[in-house]
């Protein structure tokens, strides 16, 4: 999804920024990861969506036994304190939103809300959350092989049944034909759809 905002931002000049913008910058450049870690933050979760006429940033992560849920959209913000009495119930504390009025400044809204966080009367330092751990949806080089060997021989598979249904029992002639010509054809499909896989990362 990083590969995206950089995309969408690499089309614009810095002066062309809007303030959701300069947040997606931020984000990217890693200075807002590194924030929230230097403040003690943990399981801190980003969630950009770029979409046209539809952007926006959503924030998450837990400090001590409270969490934050932060949305950034062009119009302006939205965050919420809950504080997490087990691992699968939280109580919704208090929610804030606003504009992005002239002088924003997204390290100064951080810098107010881990105040509004050290401020709540519900804060337990005692209380450590659980470290999640970071879930990888990549496929592994075995898997991509497994793949690239079998997914051309199921759609030659598929395609020679599909004739043989048509024609009937087919002749040493057919055999050959089919040969030649869906296995090259099989291998295109591939790199096909290879290529469409690759662009969507």
């Amino acid at each position: 999804m990083s590969k995206k905002v950089l995309n969408y931002l690499g089309k614009k000049n810095r002066y062309q920024y809007s303030e959701l913008d300069k947040i997606l910058s931020f984000y990217l450049g890693g200075n807002f990861s590194r924030f929230l870690l230097d403040n003690n933050a943990l399981n801190i979760e980003f969630s950009p969506i770029i979409k046209r006429n539809r952007n926006s940033l959503t924030v998450l992560f837990d400090y001590y036994n409270l969490s934050l849920k932060a949305e950034f959209t062009e119009d302006g913000y939205k965050y919420t304190k809950y504080e997490v009495n087990s691992t699968v119930y939280k109580r919704e504390l208090s929610s804030e939103s606003g504009s992005y009025n002239l002088g924003f400044n997204i390290i100064i809204l951080l810098e107010n809300i881990i105040e509004s966080l050290k401020s709540e009367p519900s804060l337990n330092k005692d209380i450590v959350p659980v470290i999640k751990p970071k879930v990888e949806h990549k496929q592994t080089p075995v898997v991509k092989a497994v793949l690239i060997t079998i997914v051309p021989f199921i759609i030659f598979v598929i395609m020679a049944t599909s004739l043989f249904n048509v024609t009937g029992a087919p002749n040493v002639f057919m055999n050959t034909f089919m040969t030649v010509l869906l296995m090259p054809l099989s291998f295109i499909i591939l790199i096909i759809i290879v290529i469409a896989a690759s662009r969507k990362k």
